[in-house]
């Protein structure tokens, strides 16, 4: 019985969530466009729905969208770029040294100037 009433009470809860269904959304002139709008249609015409303070026409809002919207791109120039180290290597040829040890050749790599960013701040591009 208590299983019963459970499956019950569920079902009527659920029914309760899906009244007004079959009613027409309040969704009247959101965000300037008039009707209601998926968020493909207001992707499809961002030129239509820009902001000019002038109310869209019957013909433009009819227009059939686009399948594809280019996007404004920056110029890539002032693009970040790393310089490389500026390394030399110096060769210390074999020698004996004052304890009488012999030392063979060996090679040291002198960083003399580090590497950098240079061109466009990179939090410049991470705001972009």
């Amino acid at each position: 019985m208590l299983k019963l009433s459970s499956i019950f009470f569920a079902a009527l809860l659920l029914t309760g969530c899906a009244a007004g269904l079959g009613e027409d959304y309040s969704c009247t002139k959101v965000g300037g466009v008039p009707g209601c709008t998926s968020m493909d249609d207001v992707r499809r015409n961002i030129a239509l729905y820009a902001a000019s303070g002038n109310q869209t026409s019957v013909e433009q809002a009819h227009r059939v969208p686009t399948d594809f919207m280019t996007l404004p791109r920056r110029t890539r120039q002032g693009e970040p770029t790393r310089t490389d180290d500026v390394v030399k290597k110096v060769t210390v040829f074999p020698f004996i040294d004052k304890s009488g040890h012999y030392v063979d050749t060996t090679d040291i790599y002198i960083i003399l100037d580090d590497s950098r960013w240079t061109g466009r701040p990179v939090r410049t591009i991470w705001k972009d």
